[in-house]
């Protein structure tokens, strides 16, 4: 071998001896270095444009009934239930599971899967034998409020 070739051989072998040196010591530096990364998700809930607001009342109306339901006090008035907060009425939901003796004026009546429900102020009321129990809207069953449009109408020209 001349000269030339031996010292070619040794920057090759050196070249390749500090690759593989490095390379060592930076596998040993990521394995003692491991770390658990958490990513942290932040939910924010924005109010809905389509939403209702709420709506509040100083002074219910005087056919107004107090009934209680889970230990709750609720203020009733033809289908409007209130709870009194912070020195106002606030229009609530009805509280599912609660029984009125009548149903409010102008409920209507809606037969669907073989029951007999009654829809008013937007609730649902099933005739039980205590009276009529606000129940959940049936699976499936079109909200009465939302009209229906013929198919013709509802395609995109």
């Amino acid at each position: 071998m001349s000269g030339t070739n031996i010292k070619s051989s040794i920057r090759k072998a050196a070249l390749l001896i500090a690759i593989v040196t490095i390379g060592s010591i930076q596998f040993g530096y990521a394995q003692k270095n491991n770390r658990t990364v958490v990513k942290k998700t932040t939910v924010t809930i924005l109010h809905h444009p389509k939403t209702k607001p709420l709506k509040t009342v100083r002074a219910l109306p005087k056919n107004s009934l107090i009934i209680h339901h889970k230990s709750l006090p609720y203020h009733y008035s033809d289908g409007n239930f209130y709870r009194y907060t912070a020195g106002t009425y606030l229009l609530t939901a009805a509280p599912i599971g609660l029984t009125l003796s009548a149903l409010p004026n102008r409920s209507q009546r809606i037969a669907y899967a073989g029951k007999v429900y009654y829809f008013r102020q937007e609730t649902y009321y099933l005739k039980t034998k205590r009276g009529y129990e606000v129940v959940h809207a049936p699976r499936g069953l079109v909200n009465p409020y939302i009209p229906i449009l013929p198919s013709s109408q509802t395609r995109a020209r």
